[in-house]
C-alpha cells in the first residue's frame, strides 16, 4: 500500500514540478512564511499575482522584530527571542515549523501551520499555536501577550476594522466577553485583501483583552496599558501613523508539568474568516480534492493563470502526502483512490490546456 502511495507521488511530480522549500522559508497555497532563526520572529507574505509569483507582506516586514510574543510569569515579562536565560531552537514539523524556547523553569513553543478558509482552494492563512509548559518545581502564574505590528491599514483612512466596526482611527480596546470576531488591517492595494487576525471563532482562544494603539506605546509598556480613545496612532515626535494590535491572555495558574495553550489564526482577509475546528472529518487529501477537482469549473479563459493555480494546488497536495509519510500515518484505500482521480483530472486539464 505504501509503495503504491509513493508511486502516485512520482507520477504527480512528473506532471507538475513542485516548488522547492527551504529550511526557514515555507510556501503553501497563496502564503509564504519566513522564520528568522536568530531573532525568533517571522514574516508572512500573500501571493498577490500568481502569474508573476509576486508576494506582498501581510504585516510590517522591514523589521520583523516588531511583532513578537511575550510571556508573563509571576509578574515578570519575558520577550521571546530577546530575553536571556532561554535557549532557542527552530525546527520543521509535519504541518509547518515551530520555535522552541526553554529556560530552567519554562518551555515555550510557537508553532505555525498552514490553513485555508472555508471557500478557498489554497492555503490563505496560518494557525499560530503557543504552548507554555511549567517545567519548574513549583506552581506558576502565566499570561500571554502577542503584539502584531500592522501596516496595511496605515496607507488608507482607516487603520482597523472588525466584523461590526469600520474606520477605526483612534485607540480602542475590547474586553471579554465583548471580543470581535476578527481584527482587520485592510490593504489599500486591491490585489492584497489585508491582514485578518481571528479572535473569536471555533477553536480560537479568545483573548481577554485586545488593544489597538500606536506601536511604540504598546512596545514601551510590556504588559499594563491604559487606553485613551481620544488618541490617534501617533506618538510624537518620532512614531507617526504607526498602529499595532496587542492580544492579551490574562495570567492563570499553571501547575508543575502542566501546559497553557493559546491558538489563533492569521491570514489574508476573507468574509468567512478562519476556524481551527469544525472542519469535515474527512482527511485533508479528500478535502483538497473537493476544492481543486470536484469544484473545478469549465475551461478557464486565462490558461496561464489556471496552470499556475494548478501548480500551487499540486504543490500543496504533495506537501500533505509527504507529511503523512514522514509522520508514519496509515494510507487508506480511499485516499489512494482519490489520488488516482486527481492524477486523471490533472492529465485531462493538461490536454485541454495544450489544445488551446
Amino acid at each position: 500500500m505504501r509503495k503504491a502511495f509513493i508511486f502516485l507521488i512520482a507520477i504527480l511530480i512528473l506532471i507538475f514540478v513542485p516548488l522547492s522549500l527551504s529550511a526557514l522559508e515555507l510556501k503553501q497555497g497563496r502564503l509564504k512564511l519566513i522564520l528568522h532563526e536568530k531573532t525568533g520572529r517571522f514574516s508572512l507574505y500573500y501571493l498577490e499575482d500568481v502569474r508573476t509569483n509576486r508576494y506582498s507582506p501581510l504585516f510590517l516586514d522591514q523589521d520583523p522584530r516588531t511583532t513578537y510574543l511575550s510571556i508573563l510569569v509571576n509578574n515578570k515579562v519575558y520577550r521571546m527571542g530577546e530575553t536571556s536565560g532561554f535557549t532557542e531552537k527552530l525546527e520543521k514539523t509535519n504541518s509547518g515549523a515551530r520555535f522552541i524556547w526553554e529556560s530552567s523553569f519554562l518551555r515555550v513553543t510557537q508553532a505555525f501551520s498552514f490553513i485555508s478558509s472555508a471557500n478557498s482552494p489554497l492555503s490563505n492563512g496560518i494557525s499560530i499555536d503557543i504552548g507554555v509548559t511549567n517545567i519548574s518545581e513549583q506552581n506558576l502564574s502565566v499570561g500571554v501577550r502577542y503584539l502584531v505590528d500592522t501596516n496595511l491599514g496605515e496607507k488608507g483612512n482607516s487603520h482597523f476594522e472588525t466584523d461590526t466596526l469600520s474606520q477605526i482611527t483612534n485607540e480602542r480596546e475590547f474586553i471579554k466577553p465583548r471580543i470581535p470576531k476578527y481584527i482587520l488591517s485592510r490593504s489599500a492595494n486591491a490585489a492584497n485583501p489585508g491582514l485578518q487576525i481571528m479572535t473569536a471563532a471555533p477553536g480560537v482562544t479568545k483573548p481577554d483583552r485586545i488593544v489597538l494603539s500606536n506601536w511604540k506605546r504598546l512596545n514601551d509598556n510590556s504588559w499594563t496599558y491604559d487606553v485613551n480613545t481620544t488618541r490617534n496612532f501617533n506618538q510624537l515626535p518620532y512614531s507617526i501613523n504607526d498602529s499595532a494590535v496587542a492580544l492579551f491572555y490574562n495570567p492563570v495558574p499553571v501547575k508543575k508539568g502542566d501546559k497553557l495553550l493559546v491558538s489563533f489564526p492569521v491570514g489574508a482577509f476573507t468574509n468567512e474568516g478562519f476556524a481551527l475546528q469544525g472542519e469535515s472529518s474527512r482527511g485533508e487529501i479528500e478535502q483538497l480534492f473537493d476544492k481543486t477537482v470536484t469544484q473545478s469549473s469549465s475551461m478557464p479563459q486565462d490558461i496561464e493563470l489556471a496552470v499556475q493555480t494548478d501548480l500551487i494546488a499540486v504543490r500543496d497536495l504533495i506537501a500533505r502526502i509527504n507529511s503523512k509519510i514522514e509522520n508514519g500515518e496509515e494510507i487508506t484505500k480511499a485516499e489512494i483512490g482519490v489520488l488516482y482521480q486527481v492524477i486523471q483530472e490533472l492529465k485531462a486539464r493538461k490536454l485541454r490546456y495544450e489544445s488551446r
